[in-house]
């Protein structure tokens, strides 16, 4: 089983989608410049409002989940929006480029593309919330941004990435560099019969809780003994019901001594009574899985895939840039 710590997309337009969107903002959405507001840059002639650079702000703002403090620190502030501004400038060198290609969507998938967005929030009000907060007044102008985007993804897979490949070698070197991501993580599927014991307790208490434990492990040693019925008969613990079954899970869920003696144990082995903050444990391990390695055969589409989103959307920044050096950019995004 590949275990390829990354998402493949299906095919060469789910690239470009990514290259696209983690381009422009990392997905956020922008509003449309509107007429007669003050320029805070413009491309070949067309202005990137200062309403449209501040919608746009806000949004990656509130999608990055920075603060007040990142407001009122102007030396950031300031470099968040030049950046933001950076990412609209090459937007709209990159729509351009599209347009003079010929390579625009149609208002007919702008329309589907917008309907899928629409369904997958569920109501009309959702909708309609979302696309505010990503910097829209209304559908309108969602639907023409989206068309903008759709255009660019076109760019990218007609002028892009076809000429992008990855070679084996290239394969070879990201696996043997990331190997951590090509193993599985051990689990274990565990029961357990918990004698509480209160942080608190005095030792007289604890060793009467102690005294009961070692009897339940005796009892759960002896052949035939059924591990499951006696967690439900003794258990304290909120998994007794089920027979003390805690399910599948890896290093760092359970509190250390737990988990120690836990990993240490084979499947169908019980364990001697363990101390935790809880009280006294005893613990049987039903299966075991994971530490398995994706070997280079299993991995080497995904890592291929990786690879390439990561060349195409290299290659559409280097586009950009070049776009740029070549146009008439006339702006800053400083106050």
């Amino acid at each position: 089983m590949t275990i390829v710590r990354f998402t493949s997309p299906s095919h060469a337009a789910h690239h470009a989608r990514a290259i696209v969107l983690a381009l422009l903002l990392s997905g956020a959405t922008t509003a449309l410049a509107q007429s007669g507001a003050t320029p805070a840059a413009t491309v070949n002639g067309v202005a990137i409002t200062q309403m449209k650079l501040q919608s746009s702000l806000d949004a990656y703002m509130r999608q990055n989940k920075i603060g007040a403090g990142g407001v009122f620190d102007p030396g950031f502030y300031n470099k968040i929006r030049r950046r933001v501004l950076d990412v609209l400038i090459a937007q709209e060198l990159l729509w351009q480029e599209a347009s003079k290609r010929g390579l625009v969507a149609t208002d007919e998938e702008a329309k589907a593309a917008v309907a899928q967005v629409r369904a997958q929030h569920g109501s009309e009000s959702a909708f309609i919330s979302k696309i505010r907060e990503g910097g829209f007044a209304d559908e309108p102008e969602y639907r023409q941004d989206l068309k903008q985007r759709l255009s660019v993804q076109q760019l990218v897979m007609a002028d892009i990435a076809p000429s992008i490949s990855v070679s084996d070698a290239e394969i070879q070197d990201f696996y043997s560099a990331n190997a951590e991501r090509f193993v599985r993580p051990e689990e274990i599927h565990a029961r357990h019969i918990l004698v509480k014991v209160a942080k608190d307790a005095d030792e007289a208490t604890r060793q009467v809780a102690q005294a009961r434990i070692e009897a339940i492990h005796v009892e759960a040693q002896e052949s035939g003994a059924d591990f499951a019925e006696l967690a439900k008969e003794h258990s304290e613990g909120p998994s007794a019901p089920q027979g003390g079954d805690l399910g599948f899970f890896g290093r760092g869920r359970m509190v250390k001594p737990f988990e120690e003696a836990a990993f240490a144990l084979e499947p169908g082995a019980i364990s001697e009574p363990v101390q935790t903050v809880f009280g006294y444990h005893i613990i049987k391990v039903e299966e075991r899985r994971g530490g398995e390695v994706t070997s280079l055969e299993e991995a080497s589409v995904q890592i291929g895939e990786h690879l390439r989103r990561q060349k195409i959307q290299d290659a559409v920044a280097a586009r950009a840039q070049a776009l740029r050096e070549a146009a008439d950019v006339e702006g800053t995004a400083g106050p």
